[in-house]
């Protein structure tokens, strides 16, 4: 059962890699198109604008499905009132770290003389 969940996994991600590839070509399209005064630059930009939007629904999809494929599988260690309470007591005696002296700022240098007019 795992194998087939992180077959399917890399599928996903495999998925999410060419169409943000293909996002970033029709992208790339749209901009050198425009660039160049060719066809119409306003209807290629409403055709990548297009684009982008599907392309980008799909992606999101993809990931929601890749979440909840991969979802971790919720198993928190019991930690019982005797265990907790001797990591509080070490806190406690601790001291806090000692910080470096705080370095002195050095002013810069004036100008000798300023220059005559």
């Amino acid at each position: 059962m795992d194998e087939e969940k992180e077959r399917k996994a890399r599928m996903i991600r495999l998925k999410i890699l060419r169409l943000q590839k293909e996002l970033a070509a029709t992208q790339q399209h749209a901009r050198l198109g425009s660039f160049l005064h060719a066809n119409r630059p306003a209807a290629i930009w409403s055709q990548a604008d297009r684009d982008r939007k599907r392309i980008e629904e799909e992606i999101a999809g993809l990931r929601e499905q890749l979440a909840t494929l991969t979802k971790p599988v919720e198993t928190a260690p019991v930690v019982t009132k005797e265990a907790a309470e001797p990591k509080k007591a070490a806190a406690k005696k601790r001291s806090p770290a000692a910080k470096p002296p705080a370095k002195k700022k050095v002013a810069p240098k004036k100008a000798a003389g300023k220059r005559a007019k």
